[in-house]
């Protein structure tokens, strides 16, 4: 066995740039002596004297092929060959692996083309833009911008982030300092260390003790001095690593692409030419090293970032080299690929800048004659176009510049833009037909209201700030080059009919006027103090997205976002005018008061009650997002006087602690179920939605199923549902409200229900035995923090059970609660109270896991009920909440209300004005009470009673609610119907029958569902037409589109992309072909395949669902699609059933007058002892009724007037 081992060594290494070679060396042979070939010297070393690792620093500065390199110790060595290339060789044409080198595009031809003028910046734009800068001399960023100027070109020269050292976001995400630990972590999860990029190269800062890392100086060349010497490929010492040079490189490398964003900047603000010269020097310096890095891909930031870092498990020592194109997926350049989208811009805005007058440059032009030996402006040109935008276009379609979509699309617009060359529509065609995929950007990779598929806030928002940018810029082309453009094929995005939405929903998931529903990895977390939330319009923070929007569609909810509630002086850049903004807020108002609504796509209801400062919103979740997602099913949370009460963590603290902690179900609000089986999985969707005056509510299911992976028939839906939420928002008045939240759970033997509130004061009530527990956690009083070894369960999710300290525990045998007193100065408080019978809670205090105990970043207190019982166990975790100012309880008492029904929940809640009845029943059906003063048959309701009797009830999908005498004596609460047709991609759905008068259906939720889907819509228009009843809806039907390319039995091959797919999205989804026959799809399983050529495009596999057994041959479906043949896929089809939930209510507003909204069929009743008519007002008509006594009750049949909204007048 060798005694002296190769562990890493490069294969080829280029002229002037450090390298190394790292041997396994055993005791008996060290020291090793290296003996180099001609040309080659020894920059520095490892201790000689140490075995194991033994590293050598070499430099070359001669061309030698083949050079061989040996490495004696006392009886055994090693020989190793590489080529010493100068850049000529680097950049020469080779294979390695499949992969074609150097990666630029058009990969191995010659182009012949340059950039023959300024693209980007039209003459009129850019003279716009230099007058406002003019009129804005505060908005010019000149004070950093000189500071850049100022800098020689040297300077700027060296500036740059060298490839050969490797750059990485994070030092270490667990261990923190190595003298100062996890108290690190108080200052960032991420990114805690201190750079002086200029000051300190290849060092950092511990924020604490000040002390810098590592301990050598690679500046000069030193790589192994110190105690914590790191040479870019990290500080290691035993199993832990510290990527410090790596963290100072990577900031290294943002600083300098932020030098070419700031002169950019100040020249379209200035005109001053000197920012164009130190431009032209930065993007050729970034020219060179990208050069280098198309032909030598192992030094991109993924082979000595990610894979050595990122990985799950011990991740490699060394990087290893790509073989495939899909290895140069993530790979990024200098910079990580995520930001490399974004870095493309600024080079092609700031290059078309710096285009005109290059020629002229000649201090420039010495620069690159000396640095580079090119000879002229036109060979410099084509230096900075091949190495930048040649490559930066490759880079894109190799995957390299992976990123939150659109980005790297709107990276490569911006190339193509940038050069504008003829033989660029061969680009805008990659990035509209193929790869790019942007044909299909808005069928297929936005949920069907126009959400898209990350988390709320900041990422959903990107992947809409994005496409404006690629929308123009194609357009750009277009105009620039009509002829080559004519017959492209590119279309635009607002030719989707869903288009349009995209921007709504960033506004309409607004709530309160002040913040979103935090779903997944988006907003922060709740600060201390409790401050009021600033005003927001949009999920979007670029006011270029909300431009646009106004531009194109004109909606006053665009003009609003753009006016910001406070006026709008458009920017350099904005072609909106002022007054049309104006003119239309003045008309419309400058504030969105949005309704009620639902997110069906995404999958969140949104309760909206109260007006200005006293808005409040109550969401339910039910979706699941497909990126920077969190364990999130049937959440819930509370938007009220101007604060997020119920706040999610918001982005992660750390990646580290992601999964166990702020993406964990025990930091949100909502309830685990311990027993599952781990291949069960689910979704969730919405069951019905009630709005009435005081009182709106919606409930969702969790669809149980579980995954097998490939096969004909992937999914199998379990009948067993684990888990439903029905919440109700319930107003006093109008500052006054509160919560029923009623959460049900099914299955396993334990049950876990979380519950957090702000930062503030806790106090519980009502809890038995309450002790302290010092050292144990809600996993159990021996088990303390962090000791997951200790846990019986092998559940991972339960792991954050053993992250709460400072835990009491207390008894359940009746209601309890626990209040927040919110610090700060706004004395508000947020109280939740539960009506239980049994279990424990356990309270404890939360923090980031890898944070200090002593000084966390933060601390929050939770309350975590615990259920267990024999499998399946049943639970109703019954729960009010309220938010009050002066600590006052808004509700007085709240009690159960006795009933035979086990499935339902009755409460009887005492405030100081009314007494309220919320009707719950699951079952769906009558309700029997104890007490005759009440009587129910339906899905759930709500009654309330003041001083003066009872003054409203409110039922959903039910047939009868009185209370007292008093309500809904007969309904129909649900129409069910079939589809029978429609035209499905102009959200037409023709239902056999439907309930009448028909425009009265508008405004309603119609659900439609077969035994594996399950969807909402609401109803923007119905007419009768031949088939039955037409039906107008306000989301897409639509859910995915693309093209036939490939057969095999039961499958469609299609180089489409459905990212969307997954949590059965597509299952029992019809796929309708060209000449209109129906498959339905059983799942699709999406994937990217390299190809050699063009980088990567998507490969999907249509699963098309067996009939009576049996999958479909290639031959039928070939018979069905064409290859090559465009399809579309619908959320539903012929067949399938819809469901009108409706809700009646009557409600008193004065002495003998009424208002109500019936549904068909429907009697009402209107107390005891009342004769003679009642005038009944609708649609302008009026008409008397006689009152009919029935059961004791003044009763008013109401069943020729049909559905709709009603006055009524004794």
């Amino acid at each position: 066995m060798a005694e002296i081992s190769l562990s890493y060594a490069p294969e080829r290494i280029e002229l002037g740039r450090v390298f190394r070679i790292v041997l396994e060396v055993v005791d008996k042979q060290f020291p090793v002596t290296p003996s180099l070939p001609p040309g080659v010297n020894l920059v520095d070393r490892t201790n000689p004297e140490k075995p194991g690792e033994t590293i050598f620093y070499l430099k070359a500065s001669q061309v030698i092929r083949n050079a061989v390199f040996r490495f004696d110790g006392n009886t055994d060595g090693i020989e190793i060959q590489l080529d010493c290339l100068d850049r000529a060789g680097i950049l020469e044409r080779r294979e390695q692996g499949e992969i074609r080198l150097p990666r630029r595009w058009p990969l191995w031809e010659n182009v012949d083309e340059l950039k023959s003028s300024r693209s980007i910046w039209r003459a009129e734009d850019l003279e716009r833009v230099l007058a406002w800068g003019r009129n804005h001399p505060e908005d010019q960023v000149l004070t950093e911008a000189e500071s850049w100027a100022a800098k020689s070109d040297e300077v700027l020269w060296n500036a740059i982030a060298k490839s050969e050292v490797p750059r990485w976001h994070f030092a270490n995400l667990t261990v923190g300092c190595p003298v100062h630990g996890d108290s690190i972590f108080k200052y960032s999860g991420y990114y805690p260390w201190k750079t002086d990029v200029e000051g300190m190269p290849y060092k950092v800062q511990c924020p604490v003790g000040g002390e810098w890392y590592p301990s050598n100086n690679i500046e000069e060349d030193d790589y192994t001095s110190g105690d914590h010497p790191d040479d870019g490929y990290g500080c290691v010492h035993g199993d832990t690593k510290w990527a410090f040079v790596g963290v100072y490189q990577n900031a290294r490398g943002y600083h300098f692409n932020s030098g070419i964003k700031t002169l950019s900047d100040a020249y379209v603000q200035t005109g001053d030419e000197i920012f164009l010269h130190k431009i032209r020097v930065m993007l050729l310096r970034m020219a060179d090293e990208w050069a280098y890095l198309s032909g030598n891909l192992e030094e991109r930031f993924r082979f000595g970032g990610d894979d050595l870092h990122y990985r799950s498990g011990i991740p490699p020592r060394w990087p290893s080299q790509a073989e495939s194109v899909g290895d140069l997926n993530r790979s990024g350049l200098i910079n990580y690929c995520i930001s490399l989208a974004g870095d493309f811009v600024k080079y092609a805005v700031a290059y078309d800048l710096a285009w005109e007058g290059l020629d002229d440059d000649a201090e420039f032009l010495q620069m690159a004659n000396s640095r580079l030996g090119l000879t002229s402006g036109e060979d410099t040109r084509r230096y900075i176009e091949d190495h930048v935008f040649r490559v930066g276009a490759q880079t894109v379609m190799d995957g390299g510049a992976h990123s939150n979509l659109p980005h790297p699309q709107m990276g490569l617009t911006y190339l193509t833009l940038a050069m504008n060359y003829k033989a660029g529509v061969d680009l805008a065609d990659w990035l509209w037909n193929g790869g790019g995929q942007m044909r299909y950007w808005i069928p297929n990779f936005f949920f069907r209201d126009g959400s898209a598929f990350e988390s709320t806030g900041g990422y959903n928002g990107m992947h809409v700030d994005a496409t404006p940018p690629i929308a123009r810029g194609l357009s750009r082309l277009q105009e620039l080059r009509p002829d080559e453009y004519r017959n492209s094929g590119i279309s635009t995005f607002e030719a989707d009919p869903k288009s349009k939405m995209l921007y709504a929903h960033l506004a309409e998931l607004v709530c309160i006027g002040r913040m979103y529903p935090q779903i997944g990895d988006g907003g922060g977390r709740p600060q201390e103090g409790n401050p009021p939330l600033g005003k927001m319009y949009s999920m979007s923070r670029q006011m270029d997205t909300s431009e646009y929007a106004f531009e194109t569609y004109g909606d006053a909810i665009f003009a609003r976002s753009i006016w910001q509630g406070e006026g709008y002086e458009p920017g350099p850049e904005s072609r909106v005018s002022p007054k049309d903004v104006k003119d239309l807020v003045d008309l419309e108002g400058a504030e969105n008061n949005f309704p009620t609504q639902i997110f069906d796509g995404y999958g969140i209801a949104v309760l909206r009650s109260g007006s200005g400062d006293q808005s409040r919103a109550l969401w339910l979740r039910y979706g699941q997002a497909r990126g920077h997602r969190q364990d999130d099913m049937l959440d819930i949370g509370l938007f009220a006087h101007q604060r997020n009460f119920m706040s999610q963590l918001g982005y992660p603290y750390t990646w580290s602690t992601h999964t166990l902690w702020d993406a964990n179900w025990l930091t949100h609000y909502r309830v685990k179920v311990q027993g599952i089986a781990p291949d069960v999985w689910y979704r969730g969707a919405l069951h019905s939605i009630s709005t009435s005056p005081n009182f709106q509510a919606a409930r969702a299911d969790g669809e149980a199923s579980r995954d097998h992976g490939a096969g004909d028939t992937r999914y199998e839906v379990l009948g067993d549902q684990p888990y439903s939420r029905w919440a109700a928002l319930i107003d006093v008045d109008d500052t006054d409200f509160y919560v029923v939240d009623i959460h049900r759970a099914t299955g396993g033997d334990q049950h876990w229900w979380s519950f957090r509130g702000p930062h503030g004061e806790v106090a519980p009530e009502g809890l038995q035995d309450l002790v302290t527990w010092e050292q144990g956690t809600p996993a159990g009083e021996h088990i303390g923090y962090g000791e997951v070894d200790k846990l019986e369960s092998d559940d991972p999710d339960l792991h954050s059970l053993a992250h709460l300290y400072n835990c009491e525990r207390g008894q359940v045998n009746g209601p309890w609660g626990v209040s927040w007193k919110l610090s700060g100065d706004s004395g508000l408080s947020l109280r939740m109270r539960q009506l239980a019978e049994d279990g424990e809670v356990i309270l404890g205090d939360g923090k980031p896991p890898i944070s200090s105990m002593d000084d966390p970043p933060y601390q929050f207190r939770w309350a975590v009920a615990h259920r267990t019982g024999q499998s399946p166990l049943d639970s109703r975790f019954v729960t009010l909440i309220e938010a009050s100012e002066n600590d006052r309880k808004i509700v007085q008492d709240i009690e159960t209300v006795p009933v035979q029904e086990k499935d339902a929940v009755v409460l009887r809640v005492e405030t100081e004005s009314v007494i309220d009845l919320v009707v719950n029943n699951a079952a769906s059906g009558p309700v029997t009470p104890d007490s005759n003063d009440w009587s129910f048959t339906g899905d759930y309701g709500f009654a309330r009673r003041s001083e003066d009797g009872v003054r409203q009830v409110s039922l959903t999908g039910g047939g009868h609610f009185c209370f007292e005498g008093f309500g809904v004596y007969g309904t129909f609460g649900t129409a069910t119907s079939r589809v029978v047709g429609g035209d499905f991609g102009a959200r037409q759905i023709i239902l056999d029958a439907a309930p009448e008068p028909l425009t009265n259906l508008v405004g309603e939720h119609l659900r439609i569902e077969n035994h594996t889907r399950s969807s909402t819509y609401r109803i923007l228009s119905a007419n009768k037409c031949a088939e039955g009843v037409s039906l107008h809806v306000d989301i897409d039907i639509r859910i995915g589109e693309g093209t036939a390319d490939g057969f095999e039995d039961g499958i469609i091959i299609s180089h489409t992309h459905f990212p969307l797919a997954g949590f059965r999205y597509y299952h029992g989804a019809r796929l309708v072909t060209p000449c209109g026959d129906v498959l339905t799809l059983d799942h699709i399983q999406p994937d990217a395949v390299a190809n050699i050529e063009s980088g990567l495009r998507p490969l999907s596999r249509i699963a098309v669902k067996a009939v009576n057994g049996e999958r479909p041959d290639t031959g039928r479906l070939q018979a069905a699609l064409e290859k090559g043949d465009s399809f579309t896929i619908f959320d539903l089809g012929v067949g399938d059933t819809g469901t009108i939930t409706m809700t009646s209510y009557i409600r008193s507003t004065e002495p003998g007058r009424f208002e109500a909204r019936i549904g068909p069929e429907t009697t009402l009743a209107l107390g005891k002892g009342l004769e003679g008519t009642a005038r009944i007002s609708q649609n302008g008509l009026d008409r008397d009724i006689l009152i009919i006594e029935q059961n004791g009750m003044s009763t008013l049949n109401l069943a020729e007037t049909g559905l709709g909204n009603v006055l009524i007048t004794l």
